[in-house]
């Protein structure tokens, strides 16, 4: 329900539960604007974090405006969260940190033709860390007549050592055919879809020669069987030959939730199929654990607006009232972004700060003593983005020694990221200094999300 003003602007929404929501009582999302009509405020009641820090207001964000120069244009100067201004300069050329420039792009014919990331420069090479480019041999030739990209390459500046290079095919639907990895070989993949250009199998291993197959036994591999309404009715996976998922049926309702999964029989004990459960409004509510189906579940809990709140766990779901540890908290703001986590099973609290929608910023709580003047959210995580897509990660801010400062020489690291086609993450390379920076993580994908990390000797 919506309450409005006289000049029809919304000013508060009142949620009140229906049954399957899990925290009663009414709540609201409130909303404030100036005189001629613009928002000024947005508050959300689930917003405290259990009182800690109490001189912050999670749960607002707050807007000031400005005219441009002729007087005319509206706006909005700045966006204030709960506990600051976070926001960093960005723009489509180059994207800077105060008066510096760390990142540059160039442009041919509407497409980005190569991008530089690094420390701070002015134009030149120097203190570029990492060029990502488009160009082989010739200008754009990394982009086929569709703008589909064929071809990319991350690498370093100095001694040009490639981080990240790839090649890539497309069917005449657009389908991607494989991704050919020229850094590491065996790391190349394969896709192969059905008749409704449905993604049913990839692999992950050495192209052949005619880029149709992987030579020998993949190093990685998953198969899909979908229903008709593309739901996975069967999913297996394969490390270097052998069964390593530990499911393969899966059951669905009307509603295309999953209801049941059978796990596969890896280890010859004939594990016993199980029921996934979910809410009213199609949220997953309880997920047992495959090697204890009966007893080890979590307990996924939701808000009236249907964001994940807490998580739960049990070792003893077939009692009659098991006993429940919360395990983690999230929290929002009126602008339906979540502004903070606790996880008490690390016992470890994280604070968000964002530019937009965008995560600039990571606080965790630095207690001090019981009841000191100093105890406070100290920055510990810091994001810069960049322009080629719409949340391209380039720089990451570390702070090493928990002195809230993540830019201070000797107390802090400073990481650059490289990527793929589909804009994921797919190396980590710490700044050494000077224009140099050494790869500490690298990063796969399965076809739809599961990431394997290996990190660097």
């Amino acid at each position: 329900m919506a309450a409005r003003s006289r000049a029809g602007d919304i000013v508060t929404y009142v949620y009140r539960p229906a049954f399957f929501c899990t925290h009663g009582g009414e709540k609201h999302v409130r909303y404030t604007y100036d005189v001629l009509g613009r928002l000024l405020t947005v508050e959300d009641d689930n917003g405290q974090l259990d009182g800690e820090s109490p001189d912050y207001d999670y749960s607002k964000v707050q807007y000031t405006y400005d005219w441009d120069d002729t007087g005319t244009d509206q706006t909005v100067d700045e966006v204030q969260y709960f506990a600051g201004s976070a926001a960093r300069t960005t723009s489509v050329t180059t994207i800077e940190e105060g008066n510096d420039t760390i990142a540059d792009y160039t442009y041919k014919g509407g497409y980005v033709n190569a991008r530089g990331v690094g420390n701070y420069f002015d134009g030149q090479n120097s203190n570029r860390v990492i060029k990502l480019t488009f160009k082989d041999s010739t200008d754009l030739d990394g982009y086929d007549a569709w703008g589909r990209v064929v071809w990319m390459r991350n690498h370093m500046v100095s001694g040009g050592t490639d981080i990240a290079k790839f090649g890539y095919a497309y069917s005449y639907a657009s389908n991607r055919k494989y991704q050919e990895d020229l850094v590491t070989s065996t790391q190349s993949e394969l896709y192969a879809y059905d008749n409704l250009h449905r993604l049913t199998s990839f692999k992950r291993g050495t192209l052949n020669v005619n880029k149709d197959d992987i030579t020998g036994t993949p190093v990685r591999e998953q198969t899909w069987a979908l229903d008709d309404l593309g739901n996975w009715s069967e999913l297996t996976s394969r490390i270097d030959g052998n069964l390593v998922r530990r499911y393969e049926d899966r059951t669905h309702n009307d509603a295309n939730e999953i209801t049941e999964i059978d796990p596969l029989d890896i280890s010859g004990d004939n594990p016993d199929a199980y029921a996934v459960t979910h809410d009213a409004a199609g949220n997953l509510k309880y997920l047992p654990d495959p090697a204890d189906s009966e007893d080890t579940v979590t307990w996924f809990i939701y808000d009236y607006r249907n964001r994940l709140i807490e998580v739960k766990h049990t070792d003893d779901f077939s009692e009659p009232i098991p006993a429940w540890d919360t395990i983690a908290r999230y929290f929002y703001d009126g602008l339906n972004r979540r502004i903070a986590k606790n996880i008490l099973t690390k016992e470890n609290s994280v604070l968000y700060l964002y530019n937009g929608w965008q995560v600039v910023e990571e606080r965790e709580f630095d207690e001090n003593g019981e009841g000191t003047e100093d105890d406070t959210w100290e920055p510990r995580r810091q994001f810069i983005y960049g322009g080629r897509y719409i949340d391209e990660p380039l720089i990451f801010d570390k702070d090493t020694d928990s002195d809230g400062d993540c830019t201070d020489t000797g107390g802090s690291d400073r990481f650059f990221y490289a990527q793929q086609a589909n804009y994921n993450v797919v190396a980590v390379a710490k700044d050494d200094g000077d224009g140099a920076a050494t790869v500490v993580e690298t990063i796969t994908y399965d076809p739809y999300g599961e990431a394997t990390v290996t990190v660097a000797d």
